[in-house]
C-alpha cells in the first residue's frame, strides 16, 4: 500500500481555544439572515495569519469553500462580498476589548539583575506608521498622495506584550492617545514626541514613572551634580544631575526636581517611515548624545541609559508585526477594516505567547504555521519550545 505524503491538518484544534473568547461577539449582530458572523470573521482573519498563502479577503472567501475549513473553524461557505461587507460592518472596538482581556492572561516578563527589584512594569509607548493607499482618504499623513495610519501601542518591553492599541490617522497626536492609554504602576520609556509637562504630570498622577528623551535645547536649572561610578563611565554616561526643568514662566512647572542623565550611545538606524528627514538622519554616523529625564531615584545612571537603549528593541516587534505577520499589506481600505486586521494580528501574537510561554518571534511563528498545516508534529513543537530561552 502506498504511503500518503499529505499530512493531516491537526493544528486546527488550537482554534477551539478561542471559542469562549469570541463567543460574545455572535450576539452583537443577531441578524438570522447573516451568512458570516463576527466571531467567524475573526476566526478567518486569525486563520489567515497562520496561513501566509492568503493575501486578500477574496482568498479568505475562497477558503470557506473547503470542507475542512468549514468544519474546523465553524465557518459556512460565504458569498463573494461577505468578507468585504463584514470588514465594514463589525465594530472593531469589540475586538480591542478582547485584545486587552487576552493580554491579561500573558504573565509579565521576569526581570533579572539590577532590575529584579523593580515593582513597575517596563512599558514602551510608540506609534509606528502603516502606509496606506492614496484612495484611503481617512488616512491623513504627509499629503494627499502619501497617506498612512498610525498604530498607537503600549508594549511591555521584555515579553513584547501589547497592552493597549489604537489606530488613528498618521498625523494624529501621539501625546493625546498616550494620555488616554495611561496606566498605573508602569515605568514608561518615552521618545521625544511624547514628552511634555502635561504628559509627565499625568504619569506622576497615575502613580507611574518615566524615562524620557529630551531635545538638546532643553532648558533646565542644575540643583545637584551626582558623582559617576566607573560602571557609569564605561556605559557611556557623561553626566548625572538633579535639575529643575523649564525656564521662564515654565520653570518649576513639573513640580519637584528630577534627574537628567546624559549618555553617549551608538546611533540607531531608522527604517520607517522613509521620509526625506529620516533619509538625512540615516546618513549621520558616529555616537549620539541623549538627554534622559527621569523621576527614578533608586536606579543607577548606567541602568537609566541602558533602559532607554532597550527601548529601541521595540523596532523588532514592529518588524515582526509588519513583515512576519504581513500587516504591511492591508486587507481592507476602511479604517474599521484596518483596525480589525491589526487587532487580529496583535491577538495572533498573544496566542503565540500563550502557547509557547515566550515572546513571539519568527522561529516560533514558522513552527506553528507548519504545525497548523500538519507538516510538524506535537513533538516537533514541544522540542522547539524547550529550546527557547526562558521568558
Amino acid at each position: 500500500m502506498t504511503q500518503k505524503l499529505v499530512p493531516k491538518p491537526s493544528g486546527f484544534k488550537y482554534f477551539r481555544l478561542l471559542s469562549k473568547l469570541l463567543k460574545p461577539l455572535r450576539s452583537l449582530y443577531p441578524d438570522p439572515k447573516r451568512k458570516i458572523h463576527y466571531d467567524q470573521f475573526v476566526s478567518l482573519l486569525l486563520f489567515r495569519f497562520f496561513n501566509p498563502t492568503f493575501h486578500s479577503l477574496r482568498s479568505l472567501q475562497r477558503a470557506t469553500n473547503l470542507l475542512a475549513v468549514q468544519k474546523k473553524l465553524k465557518v459556512p461557505r460565504t458569498a463573494l462580498g461577505s468578507p468585504s461587507a463584514a470588514s465594514s460592518l463589525f465594530d472593531s472596538q469589540h475586538l480591542a476589548s478582547i485584545l486587552k482581556e487576552l493580554a491579561q492572561k500573558v504573565s509579565p516578563a521576569a526581570l533579572n539583575g539590577p532590575l529584579s527589584g523593580l515593582e513597575k512594569v517596563l512599558t514602551v509607548a510608540a506609534g509606528p506608521i502603516i502606509k496606506a493607499l492614496p484612495r484611503m482618504a481617512w488616512a491623513l499623513w504627509l499629503d494627499e498622495k502619501r497617506r498612512g495610519a498610525k498604530l498607537h501601542l503600549q508594549i511591555e518591553l521584555f515579553n513584547s506584550k501589547p497592552v493597549n492599541a489604537k489606530l488613528t490617522t498618521g498625523s494624529f497626536s501621539e501625546r493625546a492617545v498616550f494620555l488616554e492609554q495611561l496606566q498605573s504602576r508602569r515605568l514608561y520609556l518615552l521618545d521625544r514626541g511624547y514628552t511634555s509637562f502635561k504628559v509627565i504630570a499625568a504619569i506622576r498622577k497615575a502613580k507611574s514613572s518615566f524615562v524620557a528623551r529630551m531635545d538638546k535645547n532643553y532648558t533646565y536649572e542644575v540643583v545637584e551634580e551626582y558623582a559617576l561610578t566607573e560602571a557609569d563611565r564605561k556605559a557611556g554616561v557623561l553626566r548625572d544631575r538633579l535639575v529643575i526643568p523649564g525656564g521662564g514662566r515654565l520653570k518649576g512647572a513639573m513640580g519637584r526636581p528630577v534627574r537628567l542623565v546624559e549618555i553617549e550611545a551608538e546611533r540607531q538606524k531608522i527604517r520607517t517611515p522613509k521620509t526625506s528627514y529620516h533619509r538625512r538622519l540615516n546618513r549621520k554616523t558616529g555616537p549620539v548624545q541623549l538627554l534622559l529625564l527621569t523621576d527614578e531615584r533608586d536606579l543607577s545612571a548606567e541602568m537609566i541609559g541602558q533602559l532607554y537603549i532597550y527601548r529601541w528593541q521595540v523596532e523588532l516587534f514592529f518588524r515582526w508585526l509588519k513583515c512576519t505577520l504581513g500587516c504591511r499589506h492591508l486587507l481592507a481600505h476602511s479604517k474599521n477594516g484596518v483596525e480589525l486586521q491589526l487587532y487580529s494580528a496583535l491577538i495572533a501574537g498573544l496566542l503565540i505567547s500563550l502557547w509557547t510561554k515566550r515572546k513571539p518571534n519568527k522561529a516560533s511563528f514558522e513552527i506553528l504555521v507548519l504545525y497548523f498545516q500538519g507538516w510538524a508534529t506535537v513533538e516537533d513543537l514541544v522540542a522547539h519550545v524547550e529550546k527557547l530561552k526562558p521568558g
